[in-house]
């Protein structure tokens, strides 16, 4: 059994791991403590007080049993548990409605843990101590998160400092005021004077105790208020909070917990906010695991000025530490690298230092590389020429004739010591398989390692192809042969020729002999003989056709009787 309790204590110890104690754990444990000191403040000295004394003390035994297995002992713990919070909440109801209101109040937060000068719990020292020595009665209330002022029955408003004389001069039993209570508001200045309070309902202690206490216990049952009272009778001090009385020695104590606000009742708040953190750390880290993960690497806002010349890792292989379960991939993780103040040179950058995208129960253990070397160059500009490569053939018969690109050049930054190397840039291959027909495609530069263009437009090329069908020739004899728009009558001799036509192969291949005609163009022919070239012969039926060669030796002879156009 004993080696079963040192071994819980040494297993809490090592889960704990206070070497890795953060700023957020602390203050984690801070607001524990604020939550545990206010919710005391609102049910100290009722019967909730006992009985969150005792749930605390089952919820950490509870703990305790389980980490040592007990599990006869974690049962019967776990059953009482989740029974006991609604039978609290049904037998101390009205406890709660009280907390409830008070947490309503806008003071419950206020002032957590400020304090009061040490010269204030002096004035009232003094003052209680000559009062109670004089046997001069009095009943002094301490106003906290709520405000007593409906409570109160008559009394003179005075919004005073506090002094041992005035103190002394409101009680004193020649002053009509003397049988009411004094009211200090949360700033502790006297707010009012001979007030009348309500009486306790107690029975036992309304035949136990005088008006004046009756009074004190009252207000405390209605309030959180804190009242002291001195005995008229005996000269005793004392004080009551949450309907109960008890005799303050030393009175100094009593008022230094009042004026310095409860010092040790917050020591024992942030305890119990130690506690229950130290608890909650240790069942959230027994769900820890270790996770490896490829994340992804963002380089964001690189220099204009300057060429990254080396190829940089698009990924980090990570090492995480989750805790809690979680289902996770490799998306919700980013590591963002600012190349913003890269300078010439060799650049070392750390990537445990680079923003990243993690969630919340994450936490990066290693990362592999844990940083990268960045080598950059000053860059500079140039104009170079674009180049089209083309793939694949036209379709047979058919030729290339021109290619056309836009722009023809474009600016290119690159490093300083190779932008000379530069002539041209290629852009990516174009298709032009079994084209026949003109066609525009559109093309990209591709640029060698560490050059880039100056600007995204320049990125977009246009390339015009001109493409026409292959010619071929064909000799064709005995082909009828004759004149048109000759103005004087005229022969050819002979009328059947042989010429060589030249045109694309689909068409000169389909002519039909027998339905072709070739012209000699005799307009311009006066009387005379003539010897016409090819060029003056034209085809019918045929277009796309011409006469590449005249092999016959033709004459034309043109009379000097013009012909008579007749009138229609």
């Amino acid at each position: 059994m004993l080696s079963d309790f040192l071994s819980f204590f040494a297993n809490f110890a090592e889960v704990s791991q206070f070497s890795e104690f953060r700023l957020r754990d602390l203050l984690d444990i801070l607001l524990l403590s604020v939550l545990i000191y206010r919710i005391t403040l609102l049910i100290q000295g009722t019967r909730t007080m006992y009985i969150l004394y005792g749930l605390l003390f089952i919820i950490i035994s509870a703990v305790v049993a389980s980490e040592m297995r007990l599990y006869g002992v974690t049962l019967v713990f776990n059953s009482f548990i989740s029974s006991i919070v609604i039978i609290v909440v049904i037998l101390f109801q009205a406890d709660f409605r009280n907390a409830l209101a008070r947490v309503g109040t806008r003071q419950f937060l206020k002032g957590a843990f400020t304090g009061r000068k040490d010269e204030l719990v002096d004035i009232f020292v003094r003052a209680v101590q000559q009062m109670s020595e004089e046997r001069t009665g009095a009943l002094i209330v301490f106003e906290r998160t709520m405000d007593t002022k409906n409570l109160q029955n008559g009394g003179i408003l005075m919004n005073a400092v506090p002094s041992v004389q005035l103190l002394v001069s409101i009680f004193d039993k020649h002053v009509s005021m003397h049988d009411g209570a004094v009211i200090l508001d949360r700033k502790r200045l006297i707010k009012t004077a001979g007030a009348i309070l309500p009486l306790t309902v107690n029975i036992e202690k309304r035949v136990e105790y005088g008006t004046r206490h009756r009074a004190a216990i009252g207000i405390s049952e209605e309030t959180d208020a804190v009242a002291l009272v001195v005995s008229e009778q005996t000269g005793r001090v004392s004080y009551t909070k949450g309907g109960q009385i008890e005799v303050i020695k030393p009175v100094k104590d009593f008022l230094e917990r009042i004026f310095i606000r409860n010092r040790r009742q917050k020591i024992i708040s942030l305890c119990f906010g130690f506690i229950i953190w130290l608890i909650a750390s240790v069942s959230y880290k027994k769900n820890v695991s270790e996770l490896v993960l490829s994340a992804p690497l963002a380089y964001t806002d690189p220099p204009a000025n300057l060429i990254i010349k080396n190829n940089l890792p698009n990924s980090a292989n990570i090492t995480l530490l989750l805790r809690g379960l979680a289902n996770i991939t490799q998306s919700d993780f980013l590591i963002r690298i600012d190349l913003s103040r890269l300078k010439s040179g060799s650049n070392y950058i750390d990537l445990r230092t680079q923003t990243q995208r993690l969630p919340g129960n994450a936490e990066i253990l290693n990362i592999d590389p844990a940083s990268i070397t960045i080598n950059t160059e000053e860059a500079v500009e140039r104009v170079v020429s674009v180049r089209v490569e083309t793939e694949g053939e036209l379709k047979k018969g058919f030729v290339l004739e021109e290619l056309n690109i836009s722009p023809k050049t474009v600016t290119v930054i690159g490093p300083k010591s190779l932008i000379g190397t530069l002539g041209y840039v290629k852009t990516g291959n174009i298709t032009i398989i079994d084209e026949d027909a003109d066609f525009v495609r559109s093309a990209v530069p591709v640029l060698p390692s560490y050059f880039r263009l100056k600007s995204e437009r320049e990125g977009n090329i246009t390339v015009f192809g001109i493409v026409s069908e292959i010619s071929e020739d064909r000799r064709l004899n005995n082909v009828p042969a004759e004149l048109f728009g000759e103005q004087y009558k005229a022969t050819i001799n002979p009328n059947l020729i042989s010429v060589t036509l030249s045109g694309p192969a689909s068409v000169i291949n389909q002519i039909d002999v027998k339905k072709l005609r070739v012209y000699f163009d005799a307009v311009d022919y006066s009387p005379g003989i003539y010897k016409p070239s090819a060029d003056s012969i034209s085809l019918s039926t045929v277009k796309g056709i011409k006469v590449k060669t005249l092999h016959t030796d033709v004459k034309i002879s043109v009379s000097s009787q013009r012909i008579s156009i007749s009138s229609p």
